[in-house]
């Protein structure tokens, strides 16, 4: 028997599978029928329902809807025991696991682990519990040990197990990286109206006024995916493999960037390219070229923006020159060298296209044509 003897207990199950993958799915369905039928099946019980949480690792708690859903429930006072699979299901981190049940038991609500025959309210529940949980971590730990050296393996082969499909590529017949034609076509106008001069913003509002369909995770274009999308060497028919990686000991299995922490591995011609690599090339330089290295702009998130300060410097060392001021005395007044504020009277990219313009087209017109002129 899982508890003392009262009216009728309201029962509810707890379930979780770690991947989406269809195999999994249908294990989850199946743990959800049998704990449904189990406990509809006992005479003293309520069914309280069966949360299931599906392709959420058990090492971490924030992204569980389910699981916190059914501590809400029991804190609400819904549920009176929570049957679980095994302590490996219910938690996989010691502290996590020890947390949950204590908050329950604080309500005398019990937590049963059928493959364990563990009841949490029992006389040796916690101290077991503890010795489980860990052991349930440690397995959870060495796995991902192991799969961290099975990836490390592939990308040495220059294998890679690509999961979500970059925008412009789908899955067809077991095979990854096959050109949606719609799709692809939009990657290319990007390219494209990149190296024809327009922005990252303009190409968005573009999109968008069109009705081009966005990535599954926006609801709209944004210069920030665009940039994401113009970086992805993928579209040039190659893969940068390990562009992130988790910290050895960290239980959140949160991802960081690699900025040289871990092995990168750059395979060639791994799939069907939508651009050339010269295209993809180009636009890498005219990106870096924009990220911040003019002086008058800087970048935020990925995004050349406008630097307010130094645009300020801009807009009067050309103001200043169109009224006819020499570049020696703007130079003067700004705290400037001579050479610099030539350099920034000269320079095309202040109208704006791959950045946001800082000087308007007609003003840096009128200062060509003093420069033009030999005036000083």
């Amino acid at each position: 028997m899982y508890m003392e003897a009262k009216s009728k207990i309201r029962v509810a199950a707890y379930c979780r599978v770690s991947t989406a993958d269809a195999a999994q799915a249908s294990s989850l369905a199946a743990q959800r029928g049998y704990y449904e039928a189990h406990i509809q099946a006992n005479a003293g019980w309520i069914f309280a329902g069966v949360y299931a949480d599906n392709g959420k690792s058990g090492t971490g708690m924030a992204k569980r809807t389910a699981f916190l859903r059914l501590l809400a429930d029991c804190e609400a006072g819904h549920i009176d025991l929570v049957l679980t699979k095994s302590v490996s299901r219910f938690a996989r981190n010691t502290v996590d696991c020890i947390e949950a049940v204590r908050r329950l038991a604080k309500r005398g609500i019990a937590v049963y682990f059928e493959k364990e025959r563990l009841h949490t309210l029992s006389a040796r529940g916690e101290l077991l519990l503890t010795a489980l949980s860990a052991v349930a971590q440690e397995e959870s730990a060495s796995k991902s040990r192991n799969i961290k050296w099975r990836y490390q393996r592939d990308f040495r082969r220059g294998v890679y197990r690509q999961g979500k499909m970059p925008y412009g590529y789908t899955k067809a017949n077991g095979c990854a990286f096959v050109p949606d034609a719609d799709k692809a076509d939009v990657v290319r106008r990007v390219f494209r109206s990149f190296l024809n001069g327009e922005s990252p913003a303009r190409i968005a509002e573009g999109l968008n006024r069109d009705g081009i369909p966005t990535p599954a995770y926006s609801a709209a274009w944004t210069a920030r995916a665009l940039y994401g999308m113009l970086r992805n060497e993928r579209y040039a028919g190659d893969m940068l493999l390990q562009k992130s990686y988790a910290r050895d000991g960290d239980e959140t299995y949160r991802r960081r960037r690699n900025r040289g922490e871990r092995d990168r591995y750059y395979i060639q011609d791994s799939h069907t390219n939508l651009i050339s690599r010269e295209e993809f090339k180009r636009v890498g330089e005219m990106l870096d070229g924009a990220a911040g290295r003019l002086y008058g702009y800087a970048v935020r998130n990925g995004v050349a923006c406008i630097n307010e300060a130094q645009a300020a410097c801009v807009r009067k060392a050309y103001a200043a020159y169109a009224e006819g001021a020499s570049i020696r005395g703007i130079a003067h007044s700004l705290l400037m060298g001579a050479k610099a504020v030539r350099s920034i009277l000269k320079n095309g990219q202040y109208m704006g296209g791959v950045r946001p313009a800082i000087v308007p087209a007609a003003l840096y017109e009128r200062v060509q044509a003093r420069l033009r002129g030999g005036e000083a």
